[in-house]
C-alpha cells in the first residue's frame, strides 16, 4: 500500500463532539459487524449514505444502473470500501415489523427520552402481544420495534400504531414535529420507501452506532456508550489493542457460550479458533486448535490466544484483509454451554450433554479432552 492509499484511509469522514472518525475507523467497524448486518438485511432493499468528507454526505437508493440497492455480500464489501457510513432498512408496500422512532427535541433530558421509549414499549407489547425490541438510533433517541408474524400492509400498521399511541400522548410525547422540549413518536418509517437506521449502522453526523439493547439495559445507558470504536482501540479484528490474555475468572455453574470459527490464515495456516464467551465480562477466552472437532478422551493440544471480544467471537464471518490473522474466517458454531467450574488454569464445561475439560499444561499450552 503506497502513501497515497494510506493517506486516503486516514481521511476524516465524521467530525462530532464524540470524536473524529476516519475512513479506516468506519471500514473496520463494518468489517466487525458484517454478519450481524446480514442477519437483518441480506437480500433486502437498503438506503445508504456515503461520506466523502464530514460536510459532503451522499444518499443513495439506487445503483448506477437505476435499480434499488439490495444488500448482498458483494455489495456490502464494495460499499464498505467506498466510504459507506450509514445503512437504512427500507420498507415497501408491506412491512415485516412495526417501528416507532422516538425522536426528541434538543432540550429534552436523556432520562426523559428513555422513559418515553419504555412507555412506547408497553403500548407495543399490548398491541402485538409480544415483547418489542429497543434500539438506540445513533442520534438522540431510540427505535421501538416489533417483528410481525408475517408481512402486513404498511398503511394499516401505521394507522393501528397511531391510534394506540394517541392514548399516551401528552404535553411532552407528541405525534407531530416536536418543539425543543417535546418528543415525537414518529411513524415516518412506516410508509412505502420509509426507512430507519439499521442495527449496527453508524450515524454519519454523530459517530454513534445504532445498537440494539435490552429493556434491562435501557435505564442505565448513556449516549457515550454507543461511540464508534476507533482505529487504535483494536490490535486486529476482535482483539483489543492491549492484546492481552485475560485470566479466566473463577466461578461455578455459569451460562456461557461456545463459539468456533474456521480460520484459513495466510501465515498460520488452516486452524480452528475455539472461544469460551463470558457474558458478564464480554470477553471470549480463545484457543487455537488444528482439529475441526472437539476432542475425545485423548488429550488434544490447544494454544491460548489473546482474549477476543464476545461480539467478534459470536458473529464474525468474513475476510481479514491484512495484518494479524489475515485470511478467511467462517463462523461454524455458537452454542450455549454450562461451565461447571472455571479458574485461571482450568475450565470444565458441558456441551450437548458431554463433559469436557481444558487445563493449563505449560505457559500458553493447554490440554483439552472429554471427561
Amino acid at each position: 500500500m503506497n502513501m497515497t492509499e494510506i493517506d486516503k484511509w486516514q481521511t476524516p469522514l465524521i467530525t462530532s463532539p464524540y470524536g473524529v472518525f476516519t475512513k479506516k475507523d468506519i471500514y473496520e467497524h463494518y468489517l466487525r459487524v458484517r454478519n450481524k448486518v446480514f442477519q437483518e438485511l441480506l437480500g433486502k432493499p437498503v438506503l445508504i449514505r456515503q461520506s466523502f468528507s464530514p460536510e459532503k454526505i451522499v444518499l443513495r437508493r439506487k445503483d448506477p444502473q437505476g435499480n434499488f440497492i439490495r444488500l448482498s455480500p458483494e455489495t456490502y464489501d464494495y460499499l464498505a470500501k467506498k466510504r459507506l457510513t450509514e445503512i437504512h432498512k427500507v420498507f415497501g408496500d408491506k412491512a415485516d415489523e412495526a417501528v416507532v422512532d422516538i425522536d426528541p427535541g434538543k432540550a429534552v433530558p436523556w432520562e426523559k427520552v428513555k422513559e418515553i421509549a419504555a412507555r412506547v414499549g408497553r403500548v407495543m407489547q399490548e398491541t402485538y402481544g409480544k415483547t418489542p425490541q429497543v434500539q438506540f438510533s445513533g442520534g438522540r433517541g431510540f427505535y421501538v420495534k416489533t417483528k410481525l408474524n408475517k408481512p402486513q400492509d404498511i398503511n394499516k400498521i401505521r394507522e393501528q400504531l397511531r391510534k394506540q399511541l394517541e392514548n399516551i400522548t401528552d404535553d411532552v410525547a407528541v405525534l407531530h414535529p416536536p418543539k425543543e422540549h417535546q418528543v415525537r413518536l414518529d411513524l415516518a418509517p412506516m410508509k412505502r420507501l420509509g426507512s430507519y437506521r439499521a442495527p449496527y449502522s453508524v450515524n454519519a453526523r454523530t459517530g454513534l452506532v445504532a445498537t440494539p439493547i435490552s429493556w434491562q439495559q435501557l435505564p442505565k445507558v448513556e449516549r457515550s456508550d454507543f461511540v464508534l470504536k476507533k482505529q487504535g482501540q483494536f490490535f486486529a479484528p476482535g482483539i483489543p489493542a492491549a492484546r492481552r490474555i485475560e485470566p479466566i475468572p473463577p466461578g461455578q455453574n455459569l451460562n456461557w457460550q461456545l463459539a468456533i470459527q474456521e480460520h484459513q490464515a495466510r501465515r498460520a495456516g488452516k486452524h480452528w479458533d475455539v472461544r469460551f464467551v463470558d457474558p458478564e465480562t464480554g470477553q471470549a477466552h480463545s484457543f487455537a486448535m488444528r482439529r475441526t472437532r472437539l476432542p475425545d478422551k485423548k488429550i488434544q493440544l490447544a494454544i491460548q490466544q489473546p482474549t477476543h471480544t464476545a461480539e467478534y467471537a459470536t458473529t464474525f464471518s468474513g475476510t481479514i484483509p491484512e495484518g494479524y490473522g489475515a485470511g478467511k474466517v467462517k463462523l461454524k458454531t455458537v452454542s450455549p454451554i454450562t461451565v461447571v467450574s472455571a479458574s485461571p488454569d482450568s475450565l470444565k464445561f458441558i456441551y450437548k450433554g458431554k463433559a469436557y475439560a481444558l487445563f493449563r499444561m505449560e505457559g500458553d499450552k493447554w490440554g483439552f479432552r472429554r471427561i
